[in-house]
């Protein structure tokens, strides 16, 4: 082994003396021609669009070779193929400067007149800048090429359908540099093959054996006063298979050698990066207590932007070569920089004990104690960006939701069908106290594109940020959340406390977030820009790659984003760099991003271990399947004996690191994407004596299908295992149980001598019987009882049984003997049509169903039905038939009760039905649903003809010229809220009009030719006028020249029931509207109950709360469909009603 080493190295020596040449061929075919205008781009796949300012954009195709080890590029030779003319003629847009996102005044359009008047071929030369950068040992070089030729003068395109690139190579004192950075671990390999186009040549690279006791992962940094405060998150990241050293800023400067502190903490970090394989740096501590390195950067915009000192922690992530090779103080220049980041690091931006706790406590219950039913419900804040041209930062953030191949790069983010919500300028502008009110509802992340500084982000100032404003983010009622923002300044940690440091170290709101230290920028009018170009990258990193350690993701973004920062045609606007230096996490860079519910795990492996013993096998379900990137760990006080990471199969195998020496009670961990650290038990057992454990059971049940299920009888086929090194002599096994629902018939075994290391199985061992009533999912527990001479052991079995439930899952009104509305309404006969659903486990028996009232106001036509067998998952539709007395009164409230039986089960609903709708849609076929008032020269009528829904809407009446129709009711408004409503034109274009009053001030209007639209505005408590007026001038008729209004929901007011005679109730409140998972009303006044009440809009009672007034009420919504609901206060028989929107 010695002298293969010392050949393999040799030859590795002799490898590295000469020049070498790396070649790969690019091909490219079907170009897609966009036409904007006057000018028009010309797009390939995996190609972005990119050029010099002023100059015309072309498609370039980025170049990413892995180099010989110890080799760089020192030239590139290009060669076109296959050249193929596009037909017709274009001006090629011009290349348009990125701009800060918090900066005035306007750009000018950029053109470079020269260029576009010129006969010769553009490019003059079709690639750009040629250069090489280094991850973890490995040399990569990065160029761009175009496979587009273009005449300006004559406006003609050609393209080369093959591109073959020459990268010619030498040995260079950088490149032999960066290979004291390999390691032999399958993660730095993992890391290089994605960025390469010629990853096969990761082979030719030495191997280098890294591996050492000594290894470990995370390494915090921070002033001795607050190391002992950091064992908290040691402790945390132990049960995550992580080993975590705390080292003082203190011993390193006193230690470690470098010309300034920034220095010397870097060269710590390469050494441990080096010795030890870390790959997580915490920085502890703000700009006062750990200090930072400003890197240069300068972008060539409308007009100069320059900075000699912007704040980036990427100096102590990126650890090739030293930033500053000319030694003249400025820090980032172009070719003194290391554009892959070897190292995870993130800051805890800190300055007092107090702001550490709340920094530790967020970090750790965010990790260990989720809030579950929001972990995948993203809130994306988009602000309007720029006018001219319009450039919204909903358009940037919609790249993150989905599949994305737009400009030249692919990402795949936030899933389409998660329950994301949306906060776009684009759609309606939002306020601050919308988006406070939001975040108090519980979401996952807050990514956020539009305008900031130091003090200011998503419209809040620091004097927003408060522990009482996001009084639900604390952990409890809803998770602590993260953000990721495109703003300029709000991450700029070198002042006093910018808004990114405020969101981080107050008790509440932020666990961790991304910020920009300096300027964000963006590309006016388009979907690419600097900021979002790195946000992509980070969202499909978590999503995507699954690399959710949020660190890890920030890496990742930018490697992914190093081959463009370099642009093409040896010119570098800047604004690309600018991003990459100056966004920073604020948090810990291992804590691990929650994108959705808790997985499941479960494992089997061998319960026990022989001391020696150097290795376990684990096979992991994640939710009942086998799942790739899941981390065993062995722990044992407070050392992680060794880890290993589940394949596809769901397997690992641990190799430990150090070997347990004495009989012990180690805990095995399971941790990864989206669970919590779960703790299985391990036993290590001496080697020299019998040891008995229990190895696999397998159950054989009735009907063959594999699942324990309600009355089932079960035979267990058992094996008993000698993991001893003597024989184990008369062995008998007893089964027991203390559950109800099982009966144990056959509890005795013999299993005689079983030899060391030897196993014993016997089929059929055990019988037990399974109670025909036992509930779905219920965890039987049974305990094997194993003796052999005095020695004893004691092993749990658990069984999971498997039993229908079944549950109503929907209830439809069908009237269409009446009016067809979908409710009950007082004298219609209508059918209540009930969906059932199996939601259990296991098939149920045919049964029984039963709908029972106990009112008066409905009449059961057929109250018993006959319920089908259902299969898991499976559903039955049955209807009754009803007839609603004609004296019932809207408001009514009925109560039925639907009861299944079905072998020993019984299943009851209990459901609470109004009458009727607190709302305007015109069925009565009159206007005498509520007291409405017509006026001016003709009055209002009820139409037949296409209405929104149902069968009638509301039109005005017939007009001629000057003169209006008007339709009006005057209602007792309770509370702020607002009215909605659906309209239609058919008129004069923008002379005649369908207009909208409240208390005869215009709110909106409407012409020409428009369909139904929803329409709503804001209305604040009181007596309020709601006019709907068409009006025409005094000459041309169009159209039908009528307006139409249905379905008019209005916002909360006094409604008389009918049922008690009594006085008006107090207003009531209520808040968010829309709501996701809860609604906190207040209900002023004194003394009385009331009952808050949750209807569908087909009039089902969903949900009920007595309360006393003069209280503030939470009513949990999270287990309701989304949709529009109804809620309603009930106090002295008086009702008041308001619509309310379950996101």
């Amino acid at each position: 082994m010695k002298s293969l080493f010392i050949v393999s190295l040799f030859l590795f020596s002799f490898s590295v003396l000469f020049a070498d040449n790396v070649k790969k061929t690019y091909r490219f075919e079907n170009p897609e021609v966009i036409q904007a205008g006057r000018f028009s781009q010309i797009l390939f796949n995996n190609t972005q669009q990119s050029g010099i300012t002023g100059e015309p954009v072309l498609p370039y195709q980025m170049v990413s070779l892995l180099l010989p080890a110890g080799h760089e590029a020192i030239n590139i030779r290009v060669e076109y193929a296959g050249e193929t003319i596009l037909p017709g003629t274009f001006i090629l847009a011009p290349k348009q400067p990125s701009r800060p996102l918090s900066k005035p005044g306007e750009n000018n359009f950029s053109i470079n007149e020269l260029c576009y008047a010129s006969d010769r071929a553009y490019p003059e030369q079709g690639h750009g800048l040629l250069s090489t950068s280094f991850l973890s040992g490995y040399a990569i070089a990065n160029c761009a090429i175009t496979p587009l030729k273009y005449n300006p003068a004559k406006k003609t395109v050609s393209y080369y359908t093959e591109v073959h690139v020459t990268i010619e190579t030498a040995p260079g004192k950088a490149s032999r540099q960066a290979l004291r950075f390999l390691r032999d671990e399958k993660a730095a390999i993992e890391k290089i093959n994605p960025l390469v186009h010629n990853k096969e040549m990761t082979q030719q690279y030495p191997v280098k054996d890294t591996k050492n006791n000594d290894n470990y992962q995370n390494l915090i940094l921070c002033p001795q006063q607050f190391a002992a405060d950091f064992e908290t998150l040691s402790a945390l990241y132990l049960t995550q298979g992580l080993q975590t050293q705390i080292v003082s800023l203190e011993e390193i400067y006193s230690s470690v050698n470098g010309q300034d502190n920034q220095e010397k903490i870097r060269n710590f970090i390469i050494q441990e990066y080096t010795t030890h394989g870390i790959t997580h740096v915490l920085l502890g501590g703000d700009v006062e207590l750990f200090p930072y390195r400003g890197f240069y950067c300068s972008v060539q915009s409308s007009s100069l932007y320059e900075d000699y000192n912007i704040p980036s922690d990427l100096y102590y992530s990126a650890l090739d070569g030293t930033w500053d090779d000319n030694g003249n103080g400025v820090w980032g220049e172009i070719g003194e920089d290391d554009l892959l980041p070897e190292v995870a690091v993130a800051r805890f931006p800190f300055n007092t004990t107090t702001e550490l706790q709340h920094m530790l406590h967020k970090t750790t219950e965010y990790q260990n104690n989720p809030v579950a039913g929001e972990l995948n419900k993203p809130l994306l804040a988009g602000e309007d960006l720029y006018s001219d041209p319009q450039t919204w930062g909903a358009d940037y953030l919609d790249l993150l939701i989905g599949y994305h191949d737009d400009n030249g790069y692919i990402t795949e983010g936030i899933p389409e069908n998660d329950p994301y919500l949306t906060l776009y300028d684009r759609d309606a502008v939002w306020s601050k106290t919308q988006l406070i009110n939001e975040i108090n509802q519980g979401h996952s992340f807050i990514h956020h594109s539009g305008h900031s500084n130091s003090n200011y982000t998503m419209r809040m100032y620091n004097s927003d940020v408060t522990d009482a404003n996001f009084y639900a983010v604390n952990g409890v009622d809803h998770n602590y959340t993260l953000a990721y923002s495109h703003g300029c300044i709000c991450g700029a940690f070198d002042d006093s406390d910018c808004i990114g440091e405020v969101m981080v170290t107050i008790e509440n709101f932020l666990v961790a977030g991304a910020f920009n230290s300096r300027y964000g920028w963006f590309n006016e009018g388009q979907t690419e820009g600097p900021s979002a170009h790195l946000h992509r990258e980070f969202i499909d990193a978590v999503y995507h790659d699954k690399k959710n350690r949020i660190g890890e993701a920030h890496l990742i973004s930018r490697t992914e984003t190093a081959p463009w920062v370099n642009a093409p045609g040896q010119w570098e606007e800047g604004a690309l760099r600018w991003c990459f230096y100056d966004c920073n996490i604020f948090g810990d860079p291992a804590l691990a991003i929650r994108t959705d519910e808790l997985v499941e795990i479960s494992a089997t492996y061998p319960p026990a271990m022989v001391i020696g013993e150097t290795s376990l096998t684990v096979n992991v379900l994640i939710n009942q399947a086998a799942t790739a990137g899941y981390t065993c760990a062995i722990v044992h006080e407070g050392i992680v004996y060794g880890t290993a990471i589940t394949d596809a199969t769901g397997t690992a195998t641990l190799e430990l690191q150090e070997l347990f020496t004495e009989p012990c009670d180690p805990q095995l961990y399971i941790s990864g994407y989206n669970a919590v650290a779960t703790a299985f038990p391990l036993t290590i057992v001496p080697g020299d004596e019998a040891y008995i454990v229990v190895g696999e059971t397998i159950v054989t049940d009735e009907n063959g299908n594999g699942m324990p299920e309600y009355g089932e009888v079960l035979t267990l086929t058992t094996t008993m295992k000698n993991v001893g090194q003597e024989s184990a002599e008369n062995v008998m096994v007893t089964l027991t149980t203390e559950d109800p629902y099982l009966t144990v018939t056959d509890a005795e075994e013999t299993f005689g001598t079983i030899a060391a290391n030897a196993e014993v199985s016997i089929e059929e061992a055990f019988t037990v019987q399974i109670a025909e009533n036992t509930p779905d999912q219920h965890l039987i527990q049974t305990q094997y009882n194993v003796t052999s001479g005095r020695e004893n052991w004691q092993y749990n079995y658990p069984i999971l049984c498997n039993s229908p439930v079944i549950r109503m899952a929907g209830m439809e009104v069908v009237d269409t003997q009446g009016n067809n509305n979908g409710r009950l309404d007082p004298g219609e006969e209508a059918t209540l049509s009930f969906t059932l659903i199996n939601s259990g486990h296991a098939e149920s028996l045919e049964g029984t169903v039963t709908l029972e009232n106990n009112g008066t106001v409905l009449t059961l036509l057929n109250a018993s039905k006959t319920l089908q067998a259902l299969d898991p998952e499976s559903t039955a539709v049955l209807t009754f038939d009803v007839i609603v007395s004609p004296e019932a009164l809207p408001g009514n409230i009925e109560t039925l009760e639907l009861q299944v039986a079905s072998g020993a089960f019984n299943f009851t609903e209990t459901l609470q039905i109004i009458i009727g709708l607190v709302m305007e849609d015109f069925e009565t076929a009159d206007f005498s649903a509520y007291e409405w008032s017509h006026s001016g020269n003709a009055q209002w009528i009820i139409s037949e003809t296409a209405p929104y829904e149902g069968l009638y809407c509301a039109a005005s009446g017939t007009i001629t010229d000057d003169q209006q129709s008007s339709l009006s009711v005057t209602l007792k408004v309770t509370t702020d809220d607002q009215i909605s409503f659906y309209r239609k034109v058919s008129s004069e274009a923008n002379y005649d009009y369908l207009e909208f009053y409240i208390d005869n001030i215009l709110k909106g209007s409407w012409s020409g030719e428009e369909g139904w639209g929803e329409e709503s505005f804001s209305v604040a408590a009181g007596t309020h006028t709601f006019s709907w007026k068409y009006y025409k001038d005094g000459y041309v008729s169009n159209g039908s020249d009528k307006g139409w209004i249905d379905y008019i929901i209005f916002p909360p007011v006094t409604i008389e029931t009918g049922r008690i005679e009594g006085t008006n109730p107090a207003a009531f409140t209520f808040y968010p509207n829309p709501a996701t998972d809860r609604i906190i009303i207040q209900v002023p006044g004194e003394g009385n109950t009331v009952s808050l009440q949750l209807f569908s809009l087909s009039g089902q009672l969903l949900k009920e709360i007595h309360t006393l007034t003069d209280a503030k009420v939470m009513m949990n919504v999270s287990d309701i469909s989304q949709g529009t609901y109804i809620l309603s206060i009930l106090s002295s028989g008086v009702r008041h009603s308001s619509n309310i929107i379950k996101k």
